[in-house]
């Protein structure tokens, strides 16, 4: 079993261009600025003043779909375990194969191979879909069918923080969103900062950040720069006010638990 990651994933040295096209598998060109109606979830999402994210390689990282090859429907998703994954809980439209590994390739798109391939045990998902604050999950995924082998296995996990993070907090964000370069649903990370902790009447807890954003960003884990500990997860983006957040993942007792019975293989939480 691979040991939690406490840093934060190296950068590939490759350069980006800055314009929205994306070359699809047949070739034909497809222009992800109207991406969103391809989204899985109605959630706007917001590059904060000037596009940063980079290619990266976090093998912790993976991108879901549907199962069916040219459904263009993605979220992103982090491993916490040797087999179980958050992300977001308003991407269940997804929740069907998780892909890790993925060939970066500039304005072309890529599937996984299928060794780094992993179905999602659907009949033991939990996942929550509230809004702002209330709005994770965690996948259960089934061994590879080719290796037997279960993710967690050939690569590193993260855990999640004991410690509330602060405005001001550095934090990293890696996913698989559209871009404005010619990276769009690759790999990439984004560095920013967590500007606000807002409570609710309802008590909940969501962070507000400056991290970048694309379509199929959902899911996707907001880390301390310096820990590399999972603090929250984005869901959300307010164009009007250029900022991004996410449900809070540090003190929640029912995500804590569903991370818990997933590995434990138990039904429901406890």
């Amino acid at each position: 079993m691979k040991s939690r990651v406490n840093g934060v994933s190296g950068l590939l040295p490759l350069a980006c261009a800055t314009f929205l096209l994306v070359f699809l598998p047949w070739g034909q060109v497809w222009d992800t600025a109207g991406a969103h109606e391809l989204a899985a979830g109605p959630r706007v999402q917001v590059v904060v003043g000037e596009e940063d994210r980079q290619p990266s390689a976090d093998p912790a990282v993976g991108r879901l779909r549907k199962a069916r090859k040219g459904d263009y429907l993605f979220c992103s998703a982090t491993l916490v375990g040797p087999s179980c994954a958050v992300t977001a809980g308003h991407c269940s439209s997804v929740f069907q194969v998780m892909e890790f590994d993925l060939e970066i390739v500039p304005n072309r798109f890529t599937y996984a191979a299928p060794e780094n391939l992993f179905e999602v045990d659907r009949a033991r998902v939990i996942k929550v879909n509230e809004g702002k604050g209330r709005d994770w999950a965690v996948l259960p995924l089934k061994p590879n069918r080719l290796t037997g082998r279960r993710p967690g296995e050939d690569r590193p996990f993260y855990s999640v923080a004991t410690t509330p993070p602060a405005p001001g907090q550095t934090l990293v964000m890696t996913g698989y969103g559209a871009a404005g370069n010619m990276y769009s649903f690759s790999q990439q990370t984004s560095s920013g900062s967590l500007t606000a902790m807002v409570n609710e009447d309802s008590g909940l807890t969501y962070v507000e950040h400056t991290l970048d954003s694309g379509n199929s960003s959902s899911g996707s884990a907001l880390r301390d720069a310096a820990s590399g500990e999972i603090v929250a997860i984005h869901t959300h983006g307010d164009s009007e006010r250029q900022i991004n957040s996410g449900t809070l993942a540090v003190g929640l007792g029912d995500l804590a638990a569903a991370i818990a019975s997933c590995e434990q293989g138990v039904l429901g939480i406890p």
